[in-house]
Order: structure tokens, then sequence, then C-alpha cells
């Protein structure tokens, strides 16, 4: 048999009959692996392989959607998303199996499924701003810029993601659930201030006076730009 062939149903049931095995309440992710790499000798250097590594991922978070595990720890503590530690799961809720593909086939990682998996129902509620956030995840280049920029180039609003008085906002919530930072959609928070700077001309205090009305433009920026001036 050649790992190529190998469908991510065997993987699955092989991932299942292993924690049926179990006789305590966790399974850690390394038994798991180790239950793959055991189906055949080449199986291990299959496993290193792009094709291995999302055969396995998605047996998985297929445990995970039919609720046979369930991950311990607010996130994913490997570069593929999964968690080290599973909790078996005793008795299985029934939920909507179709839901549930949707929000595995929608989050990817970086981002978590965590609080999605356990909050389903504000997955619907959630999803057109998850869905833009992935998109844009999916760019293998982004510009730095600033929160309100990013916000106004997916969304339309410069205030999605941060409100007037710094509250949350419904951007920033997703974020959030999603396990992101604004680091991670490339863009970076600025404040905007009412500044008044001031520099001395033989002896004499001339003052520059500048309102940052919100437009995102850096401080530093704009006080560059204050010394560049005919001299008086």
């Amino acid at each position: 048999m050649k790992c190529n062939k190998i469908d991510n149903d065997q993987f699955y049931l092989k991932l299942k009959n292993e924690i049926d095995s179990v006789a305590g309440k966790f399974i850690l992710l390394t038994r798991l692996l180790s239950a793959i790499e055991g189906i055949s000798t080449d199986m291990p250097a299959f496993l290193q392989s792009p094709e291995g590594r999302a055969a396995f991922y998605n047996s998985v978070m297929k445990l995970v959607h039919d609720q046979i595990i369930i991950p311990v720890g607010n996130k994913p503590n490997t570069h593929d998303g999964l968690h080290l530690k599973y909790r078996i799961n005793q008795e299985p809720e029934r939920k909507d199996s179709y839901l549930m593909t949707q929000i595995i086939k929608s989050i990817q990682p970086p981002a978590s499924l965590d609080y999605y998996i356990k909050n389903p129902h504000d997955f619907i509620q959630d999803r057109a701003i998850i869905d833009e956030i992935s998109n844009f995840m999916k760019q293998k280049t982004k510009d730095l810029i600033t929160v309100n920029e990013r916000a106004y180039q997916l969304f339309g609003d410069e205030k999605f993601f941060k409100g007037d008085d710094k509250n949350r906002s419904r951007g920033e919530i997703v974020l959030k659930r999603l396990g992101l930072n604004y680091s991670s959609i490339g863009c970076e928070e600025t404040v905007e201030p009412f500044f008044s700077f001031y520099r001395r001309i033989s002896f004499q205090v001339i003052q520059d006076r500048f309102i940052l009305l919100k437009t995102g433009i850096h401080f530093g920026h704009l006080k560059k730009i204050s010394w560049i001036r005919p001299p008086v």
C-alpha cells in the first residue's frame, strides 16, 4: 500500500480506534501521531510531506468536529494549528454537522477554531467578518498600515475595529475570537491626539500647531514636515 494513496477516512478510523483504547480522559497529540506512523514503515516520511500533514490535520479536525475529542487550551500549540492535548468526550453532544463543517472550512491557521467550535451560533453572526479576514490572511504580502486604514480597506468603516472611545467594536471582538491580533492583519494602533509643539528660531518662539484629524497620518511624519519651511 502506497502512502500517497491513503485517504483521510483511513487516518480517521485509525485515530478513532486509538482514542477508544485510551482508559483515561485525555490523549496527547504525540500519541495520535504515533498511531498513524505505525500504519506502515514509510508512514513517518509521508507525514513530513504537505499531503501527509494535511491528511493528519484533517483527520484530527474531523474528530473535533464529531465531538469525539475536544481541544485543551485556548490556542493551538503547533504551526499546523493543532493542540498538544485533547480531552476525550465521553458523551458527544449532537450538533449541526453542516455548521461544524462550515466552521472548519472557513477558519484556517493561524486563526483558531476554538471559540467558534464551542459557540457555533456566534459563527453565524460573525461569518461575513470571518470570511473577509480569512481572505485577507491568504495574501502573501501585507503592507503595514494603521488599524483605521485596514478597517476601511476591509469593511469600508475606519472605526470597525476601534470605536471613538476605544471601546471594542465588533471587528475587534471577532479578531479576538479568532485568536488573532492587529499584527496578524498587518496593521498597528496609532494615537490621535491634538498636538501643539514649538521650535525656537533667533531667540523667538514660533508656535506651529497641527490638528491631527482622523486620517491615520503618523505624528512623527507630520512633525518632520513642519520643519521643512523657508527660514524667517
